[in-house]
């Protein structure tokens, strides 16, 4: 009598014999002329349609302070505005803003603690342990994933007859 797993077995024999007779299926033959006109089109990009690491260093350098000055003029900018709508000098209204900041920051943390603290301790330690039962699960799956896709079939056991 045959079991059922050795009926499987033969099934996918054949199965893996058929697929491996019908051999390799061939690219289309425009293919090639088709990735060597993109790959020629992309070289004749000017670099400042290129990505930011294909720049020359000069430019890279240049576009790095600008982008830093630009930051710096808004935040003048911004701080000007504020001294004129409440008629302070800019020092003062710097001085002014950044306590104004100080104090938003130093209360979202208050609050954040205040709503910690509310929880029960038993919580915070399930929801810890949770969060490392799903990464460890995460990364089995991965592992398992991995071999499955990516591992040598002979490492498996899955070596042919």
């Amino acid at each position: 009598m045959t079991r059922p797993q050795d009926n499987r077995d033969e099934l996918e024999r054949r199965i893996d014999d058929a697929l491996h007779d019908l051999g390799q299926r061939r690219a289309p033959g425009t293919l090639e002329s088709r990735v060597l006109a993109e790959l020629t089109r992309r070289a004749a990009l000017p670099w400042w349609r290129k990505h930011f690491a294909h720049w020359p260093v000069a430019a890279r350098a240049a576009f790095l302070i600008a982008s830093g000055g630009s930051v710096q003029l808004a935040i003048v900018a911004a701080m000007w505005v504020f001294a004129r709508v409440h008629g302070l000098s800019v020092s003062t209204a710097a001085t002014s803003w950044l306590r104004s900041a100080g104090q938003l920051t130093s209360s979202m943390f208050n609050l954040s603690v205040s709503l910690v603290g509310l929880i029960p301790h038993r919580w915070l330690y399930a929801g810890a342990a949770l969060c490392m039962l799903l990464y460890g699960t995460l990364l089995g799956l991965g592992a398992v994933g991995y071999r499955l896709l990516y591992a040598d079939p002979t490492s498996r056991g899955l070596t042919q007859t």
